[in-house]
């Protein structure tokens, strides 16, 4: 089982169900866990038989982008939805963290994992 990890991906985006969350955008923080058949890069070296680790980055930036998202757990499963959709990839765990939004908790996440069936 091979697994891509990225940690701290800053997501800029509009998200909240209160009126002032959603003036302006905040940065979520995403660490994923990309479980996929790269086992064919490690022999030939060649990033055409891996994930794009910068490619996966850049279209989760652009998902924020196009976010209207009011929820972690709603903004957590388009992320799972856009990366399950590369077939190479049979499951996902991902993190989105919201900071700074309460202030009596040092970390505010929702956590969803998939699994390719």
């Amino acid at each position: 089982m091979e697994q891509i990890i990225i940690q701290g991906l800053q997501l800029p985006t509009i998200i909240g169900v209160y009126d002032w969350e959603r003036t302006q955008p905040q940065t979520l923080i995403v660490d994923l866990v990309i479980t996929a058949d790269v086992s064919a890069a490690c022999h030939s070296d060649d990033v055409n038989d891996t994930l794009d680790y910068a490619k996966l980055s850049d279209e989760l930036v652009e998902l924020a982008k196009q976010s209207q998202c009011e929820l972690l757990e709603a903004f957590a499963s388009a992320i799972c939805d856009t990366l399950m959709a590369y077939k190479r990839i049979t499951q996902v765990d991902v993190t989105v963290e919201k900071p700074n939004i309460l202030s009596n908790a040092r970390r505010v996440a929702v956590r969803l994992v998939r699994v390719r069936q």
